[in-house]
């Protein structure tokens, strides 16, 4: 217990930026979830944009992005501009922080397809809410800089379907980037 409080108290002695901003990009698997029993086929796509994270004392910090992600099923392309807006709990080692992290996300329909690419954006919602959880890990690159790597799951809120029945985007998302301290 005291070599792990040790650690702790060394972690937070090392020099922290209240300020990091990053760029990210990973894969975003997507899946409709339904009030009805249907089984769609997801999709996978890009997940790519910046982050701010500003600290919160040693354990906690606020990580706000701007991200473009291709959500959607198979035969459907739903491409938004998010905005999530995470508290994590980070756990400062040296060289190592695994974090866990939770908060909402605010998405804007930018456009909507089927397979054929016409244009089905007036069938959805312009906007999709959701709630993000998940965690990664930050490894140290130099004194200012440092890779991150994230895992973390998507459960929509909102229905995006302004047809009959429910329809909320769902899925998995795994990224990876840099941050740089200020």
């Amino acid at each position: 217990m005291r070599k792990l409080l040790f650690v702790f108290i060394l972690a937070s002695s090392l020099p922290a930026y209240a300020l990091r901003l990053g760029v990210h990009g990973g894969v975003n698997s997507s899946n409709f979830g339904s009030d009805a029993n249907v089984n769609y086929n997801g999709k996978s796509g890009l997940l790519i944009g910046g982050i701010i994270e500003s600290k919160m004392g040693a354990f906690f910090s606020l990580q706000l992005e701007a991200d473009y992600v291709q959500k959607g099923i198979s035969g459907t392309n739903l491409n938004y501009f998010e905005i999530p807006a995470l508290l994590r709990l980070n756990l400062p080692f040296p060289i190592i922080t695994p974090f866990a992290m939770a908060g909402p996300s605010l998405g804007f329909l930018s456009s909507a397809t089927n397979s054929s690419g016409a244009d089905i954006k007036s069938n959805f919602s312009g906007t999709d809410f959701g709630l993000i959880v998940g965690g990664g890990v930050e490894l140290a690159m130099g004194p200012v800089a440092a890779l991150i790597v994230q895992l973390r799951y998507q459960i929509g809120l909102t229905d995006v379907d302004k047809a009959a029945g429910t329809l909320k985007n769902n899925g998995f998302q795994v990224t990876g980037g840099l941050l740089f301290g200020f």
